[in-house]
């Protein structure tokens, strides 16, 4: 009869344990609103430009479709034998989105963001004007100036690694 109880007992006790949830791994509370299977890389648009050794730039970047960040690093190489950065301005809605770091005293200009708030946000439209001047010494031709992102600096709220394809523009000097 003892073993009985205590078998009865144990039962009860292992239908509660299963019941209740205990031993459970808890669910990960997802924050953002991105699907983890279908992470869209962020289409960037960076336009080219044509000058004078000695003229100023402006190429405009923005992005057409992507899925929302928390934070991203994006780097933009350029040949500082031809270009040198004097202005970085970032559009409205980065700056009002993201804690904006930019750095722009070294090659590459680094633009950083993280989310002012625990959640993701939408990159679509404009991103910033990053303004060039042409050595004054440049030998015509055309230059290139990419942005790209080291893996693991483009993520959503969920740490979710958005995929990242790099972009080109090209500087023409004549």
């Amino acid at each position: 009869m003892k073993k009985r109880l205590v078998g009865a007992i144990s039962a009860v006790l292992l239908c509660a344990v299963l019941l209740c949830g205990c031993g459970k791994e808890p669910e990960t509370e997802k924050l953002g609103n991105n699907d983890p299977n279908n992470l869209l890389s962020p289409a960037m648009v960076l336009t080219s430009a044509t000058a004078n050794a000695g003229d100023e730039i402006t190429l405009d970047l923005s992005i057409t479709e992507s899925s929302d960040l928390w934070g991203f690093s994006w780097e933009v190489h350029y040949d500082s034998a031809v270009l040198t950065p004097v202005d970085v301005v970032m559009s409205e809605a980065y700056d009002a989105n993201f804690e904006m770091e930019v750095t722009k005293d070294k090659n590459p200009v680094v633009l950083q963001g993280v989310g002012r708030e625990i959640q993701n946000y939408p990159l679509v439209g404009d991103v910033a004007q990053l303004t060039f001047r042409v050595a004054k010494n440049a030998a015509p031709g055309e230059y290139p100036v990419n942005i790209g992102c080291k893996e693991g600096n483009n993520i959503d709220v969920d740490a979710n690694d958005i995929p990242f394809t790099p972009v080109t523009a090209i500087v023409t000097v004549k």
